[in-house]
């Protein structure tokens, strides 16, 4: 998907694209792992900075190719998946929500 949403967006190359949507997947594997530990307040921070400092630079060009996905995945990131670490939510429901989010940039 990083490149097929690259050759539409000119500015912004495949390679930036992959990077953000290998670093949401890699703070998004955090999330788990800081729920997992019990860590709670920091998988709320990486769930924000995978959302916040990553995906939203990815938002504009899948919308262009899937603005109902671009909706799903932000839901997802931004209140379903804080939803969880707020109510410490187990670590299985966390990985759901990542693998839910994650499966966009396949």
């Amino acid at each position: 998907m990083a490149e097929e949403i690259s050759l539409s967006s000119g500015s912004t190359s495949a390679t930036e694209h992959q990077q953000y949507f290998a670093t949401v997947r890699e703070l998004l594997s955090k999330v788990v792992a800081g729920v997992k530990n019990g860590n709670y307040e920091q998988a709320d921070q990486y769930a924000i900075t995978a959302y916040l400092d990553n995906y939203e630079y990815l938002e504009v060009p899948i919308e262009e190719h899937y603005p109902e996905l671009m909706l799903d995945i932000e839901m997802e990131m931004r209140e379903e998946l804080r939803a969880k670490i707020q109510e410490e939510e187990s670590p299985e429901a966390c990985r759901a929500s990542k693998e839910i989010t994650c499966g966009f940039s396949q």
